[in-house]
């Protein structure tokens, strides 16, 4: 389930030169961080795809337990669109955020805030408590991240990873890119009404 961002970057740069908003900093940074967002989410559908063959759960918590390429990937293009993801919203964000109408994202985009914050940020903390980097995937969530909270080694060394499906912190990335592309083409609607 592909989500694209670049209707999103043409409407915002449409809005930033009506608005005469183009010299104002971080509005370049801002809209090339759409384009890596567009790009993410294809390579994400692509590897993705790729992994099909592979176990839907993947963990690398212990010695030995090497995680194949294809999953490396995906891990590392999912925690980089959620980077990139926050990088967005925060530039956006806030009183002195270039475009007036995008402030608030922060906390209109709670799928990608908790995941950036409590997940791969600070999983020490008292609201995450998910420390074993795992990813799930092949469901249409998307990529979903720290989906193992408890781990088991058996007296012959097997471990075990017990998933947590039903108090997952990450609705997956397609659902939280979903809402994120949603929030800013609301708040860039609103926009639009008021000007």
């Amino acid at each position: 389930m592909i989500i694209s961002f670049k209707a999103i970057r043409q409407r915002l740069e449409r809005h930033v030169v009506a608005h005469s908003l183009g010299g104002v900093p971080f509005v370049g940074e801002a809209l090339l961080h759409l384009e890596q967002l567009d790009w993410l989410c294809r390579r994400l559908e692509t590897v993705e795809r790729e992994t099909a063959g592979t176990d839907s759960l993947s963990a690398s918590t212990t010695p030995g337990n090497l995680l194949p390429d294809p999953v490396i990937e995906l891990k590392t293009l999912t925690e980089a669109f959620y980077y990139v993801a926050w990088r967005f919203v925060a530039l956006l964000d806030g009183t002195a955020g270039p475009v007036p109408c995008l402030r608030g994202l922060k906390r209109r985009c709670s799928g990608i805030r908790m995941v950036r914050n409590q997940l791969l940020e600070h999983p020490e903390g008292k609201d995450s408590g998910i420390h074993i980097p795992s990813i799930m995937f092949g469901t249409s969530k998307g990529p979903t991240l720290k989906v193992c909270a408890a781990v088991k080694v058996e007296t012959d060394g097997t471990v075990l990873f017990r998933t947590n499906e039903d108090h997952l912190l990450d609705a997956g990335l397609w659902q939280n890119a979903r809402q994120l592309k949603e929030e800013v083409e609301n708040c860039l609607s609103a926009c639009d009404v008021v000007a």
